[in-house]
């Protein structure tokens, strides 16, 4: 089942969140298990089923980054994450930013703090300057596969970002 069906909306990469919650809170009323108990064995394991087909896919469609993986996956662009790679240039920024992240917890002060925040909104700012063009004008039925792998180097690059903010932050 595709989850974009499943709530009415277009497939894409950018979604109108509100719609999104309102249809899950309209299927979640009429599928909710606890409407279900008064009717046979099939009947209510079937309405688990569906609820949690529901739950799964407003979980998916209302982040940003499981959006973007899912969307991609619908496309046919299928990955591995950890088993893909990211360009060098790419991995050498990462690495100045974990030894700024090092430096920083071995000497704390808000001046470093500053300066690393700074570094990796530099850089997310960056990648998605160039994917953003193409995940506004997304058009599911009109695919073009050197966007779709630019947005999957952003999706991946995204990643990485993500873990390099949490471990800077714990």
């Amino acid at each position: 089942m595709n989850y974009f069906d499943l709530f009415d909306l277009p497939v894409s990469f950018s979604i109108d969140k509100n719609k999104l919650r309102k249809k899950y809170y309209a299927l979640n009323r009429e599928n909710h298990p606890d409407n279900f108990t008064l009717v046979d064995q099939e009947e209510q394991m079937s309405a688990l089923d569906k609820s949690s087909i529901i739950n799964e896919a407003f979980k998916t469609l209302k982040d940003d980054m499981l959006r973007i993986k899912y969307t991609l996956e619908l496309t046919g662009i299928k990955f591995e994450e950890g088993n893909e790679s990211v360009p060098q240039i790419f991995l050498m920024e990462m690495m100045d930013i974990n030894e700024n992240i090092f430096d920083f917890k071995m000497n704390p002060s808000d001046e470093a703090k500053t300066s690393i925040v700074s570094q990796i909104n530099l850089l997310e700012n960056r990648i998605l300057e160039n994917v953003t063009e193409f995940i506004n004008n997304f058009d599911f039925n009109n695919l073009n596969n050197k966007q779709l792998e630019l947005i999957k180097d952003y999706y991946l690059k995204r990643k990485y970002l993500n873990r390099i903010e949490n471990n800077f932050d714990n």
